[in-house]
């Protein structure tokens, strides 16, 4: 029992790793094939991300969102639960943040 249990751990970090190096690997060929260096073209992707502080700042702010519809979509599908409405959900909860930021925003004020 304990050989299928190692197999089913590997297989866990083998099948995310790979579609990670499958997708860094294609996006290279399409820079290549569009005349755009796919060395410069991640070393421009990594700095536009991380190369300041204000950089990473913004990263989280534009990532956060879209992490938290990634998990709210794999919830469902762990319950076995399949939904085609993501994109409804994430505007609605866009529109729901800005209206409480605004009424946060207004009870600072006093």
């Amino acid at each position: 029992m304990p050989a299928v249990r190692k197999s089913s751990t590997v297989k866990e970090l083998v099948v995310p790793l790979t579609a990670v190096l499958l997708g860094i690997i294609l996006g290279g060929i399409l820079m290549a094939l569009t005349g755009v260096n796919p060395f410069e073209g991640y070393k421009a992707l990594i700095m536009g991300c991380f190369g300041r502080p204000e950089y990473i700042s913004e990263t989280i702010v534009y990532t956060t969102p879209l992490i938290f519809t990634g998990l709210a979509i794999a919830v469902g599908f762990r319950c076995g639960l399949f939904n085609i409405g993501v994109e409804g959900q994430y505007r609605f909860a866009a529109v729901v943040a800005a209206r409480d930021a605004a009424v946060a925003h207004l009870d600072e004020r006093g």
